[in-house]
């Protein structure tokens, strides 16, 4: 599969495409309670700032902040997907939106 623009991936057989502004605000009802693979796009190309201290709070106990220098040293230049993941599956509970609130 392409994943060189937006038509690509659609071409692909993904749909349904919102803005994480938008997954926010409506606590992600649009998205289907069913399996299913997702991505995370960024259509901005250009480098993005980092934060020093992380605003997503802590993940067991643990703080997820990263330091800024790593953070750029992996940044991968104009890439479209950030993340690619599968919610559900045979014997697995997860949804695709149960699956999207947790990233929001």
């Amino acid at each position: 599969m392409n994943f060189a623009s937006v038509e690509d991936i659609r071409q692909g057989g993904f749909e349904g495409f919102k803005a994480v502004s938008t997954l926010q605000t409506s606590e992600c009802c649009e998205v289907p309670e069913k399996p299913g693979v997702y991505l995370a796009l960024r259509l901005n190309t250009k480098r993005p700032d980092f934060l020093s201290q992380s605003i997503g709070g802590h993940f067991k106990g643990k703080d997820s902040t990263v330091e800024v220098s790593r953070l750029r040293s992996k940044w991968v230049k104009d890439v479209l997907v950030l993340y690619i993941r599968k919610a559900g599956g045979p014997g697995k509970v997860a949804t695709l939106r149960s699956r999207l609130k947790n990233l929001m």
